[in-house]
């Protein structure tokens, strides 16, 4: 059992934190003793629309426990606002510690009817939402020498699913990212780790991953399937091999009681 680690006085950002596994990221953090930035634009499932709401809900929910948290909508798929993001964190509490890219959308659109602009709607909050974030928190965490960073890919990157053409081009995006941040993060004592969660979120029926089992069309590789009904586990995590380099766990071997807060010191 490893021991319980403690994020006392830390100060933790998460984006896309008002549903869903951000949220529970937040929750997860505020009990570790971490102060929290809740952040999410508040759109529907396909990155529309806006509701101001959902992170302050989240915020006074961590603040009626007892907790330290503070409320932010900023787009994080803008440069703009990614930098207001970071600014606010800043502002607030005087420091970045550790940051959670966890905003994302979902659909579901066969790859022959996707166009350029519908892949660019995916790149734009899936990769440039973890580059905006990133860019605005570098040069906070290079100078402290410290800083945790968080990224999310997906099994519809890392294995594919049918119709996930465009999020999957973002999510496997994020894994080439994550490794060359964490090359150059190295020696700045910044530690990058990429995670591939797998939950039943509003995401899920979003994805139509069902739908073409229920039509009799494999909905994903065939190796994956194999995988999963002979104990593979449905999460593939990125972990550290070395000072710089990186490998997809092949088999379950963390312990079921690591959890996100455990990920951020691997």
């Amino acid at each position: 059992m490893p021991e319980r680690i403690s994020l006392e006085g830390k100060v933790a950002v998460v984006t896309g934190a008002g549903r869903g596994l951000g949220r529970a990221y937040v929750e997860l953090l505020a009990e570790r003793g971490a102060r929290l930035v809740v952040n999410d634009l508040g759109t529907d499932v396909s990155g529309f629309g806006k509701d101001a709401t959902m992170a302050g809900q989240v915020a006074d929910l961590i603040r009626s426990r007892g907790g330290e948290a503070i409320a932010n909508n900023s787009d994080v798929s803008t440069p703009e606002g990614g930098s207001d993001l970071v600014a606010t964190t800043i502002e607030h509490f005087g420091r970045i510690d550790l940051l959670v890219n966890n905003a994302g959308i979902c659909g579901s659109q066969l790859f022959e009817d996707a166009t350029l602009d519908d892949f660019d709607h995916y790149w734009r909050v899936h990769l440039g939402g973890p580059v905006n974030t990133v860019k605005a928190a570098w040069p906070h965490m290079v100078a402290q020498r410290y800083g945790k960073i968080i990224l999310v890919t997906s099994v519809s990157g890392l294995f594919g699913l049918r119709g996930q053409a465009t999020y999957a081009a973002a999510k496997c995006a994020v894994v080439g990212l994550m490794r060359i941040l964490a090359i150059e993060g190295a020696e700045h004592g910044i530690l990058v780790n990429t995670i591939s969660p797998i939950a039943y979120t509003r995401m899920h029926p979003a994805a139509g991953s069902r739908t073409a089992e229920a039509e009799g069309r494999a909905s994903e590789p065939v190796e994956l399937s194999r995988r999963r009904s002979s104990g593979w586990p449905a999460m593939v995590v990125l972990r550290r091999t070395g000072s710089t380099m990186w490998e997809p766990e092949r088999s379950n071997v963390l312990p079921s009681s690591w959890d996100l807060a455990s990920t951020i010191h691997i």
